[in-house]
């Protein structure tokens, strides 16, 4: 089994892949399962998880918004069917990153159009 997004691929560290699966999984916790069967199959260490998982679930947070800016900004409906999931996706990237820890401006507007 294998994480695939269809965004695009490259090379690039497999924590960051690991970052995405938490991601959609919708947090550390529910992504436990994955995590250590990475570990379990010589994937990733542990102590890289423990070490660097975070930071990259912070980066995979700012792709993520950047993602979804740029797909409101461009009025982009590729496989949705409304600017209202655009706005959720930017809304969810944004909670994503104040769950950690990662400091946010209030915007009042972001949180009208959300949802």
């Amino acid at each position: 089994m294998g994480v695939i997004d269809w965004t695009g691929s490259r090379r690039g560290p497999v924590l960051y892949d690991v970052a995405s699966v938490v991601m959609y999984l919708g947090g550390a916790g529910p992504a436990a399962p994955f995590a250590r069967a990475y570990i379990d199959f010589n994937v990733v260490l542990a102590q890289e998880l423990d070490d660097h998982l975070d930071s990259l679930r912070r980066f995979r947070g700012g792709v993520q918004a950047a993602y979804f800016s740029q797909r409101i900004l461009n009025s982009d409906l590729t496989g949705i069917a409304s600017q209202t999931e655009n706005w959720r996706g930017l809304y969810d990237a944004r909670e994503m990153l104040r769950t950690l820890g990662v400091p946010l401006g209030k915007d009042a507007a972001f949180g009208r159009r959300a949802h």
